[in-house]
């Protein structure tokens, strides 16, 4: 019975840091919203038949930075062909941070409903605690 507790509390605890990783992502798109800058990218690679993705590029102080289209990215790939310029929205405090949509389209969608990390920490250790005593003190069913 012990085995059962650790995969439950082990379960919480792995569903805690995936919430805690939205929740850093959105972060990192609202400081994008707070203070990005344009700089001009180019379309280096299509994959249409997969969602309509498609590979940007883009140089920021001398070093290359790819991303790929989003849903809410202005162009779709059938408007675009390699070699198109397009528009990348870029954190220069954090480059590895960057969109084609608006920056405040791109942190709405990532936003949602975020637990912070000290909660998720808290919330999910009291609940495995109160878990493992609830199965000391039950009964046994034999």
């Amino acid at each position: 019975m012990q085995t059962k507790a650790h995969t439950r509390a082990t379960t919480i605890i792995v569903l805690a840091a995936a919430l805690a990783g939205c929740y850093n992502n959105a972060s990192e798109f609202k400081a994008l919203a707070e203070r990005s800058i344009p700089i001009e990218g180019t379309v280096y690679s299509l994959n249409c038949h997969n969602h309509g993705q498609y590979w940007y590029e883009f140089y920021f102080e001398g070093k290359r930075h790819i991303g790929i289209n989003e849903p809410d990215a202005p162009k779709y790939c059938s408007d675009v062909r390699v070699g198109t310029k397009v528009t990348v929205h870029v954190d220069p405090e954090n480059p590895n941070v960057h969109t084609l949509a608006a920056p405040s389209v791109a942190y709405e969608s990532r936003r949602g409903f975020y637990v912070p990390t000290w909660a998720i920490i808290v919330i999910g250790g009291a609940i495995a605690i109160a878990f493992q005593l609830w199965q000391t003190v039950r009964p046994s069913k034999r």
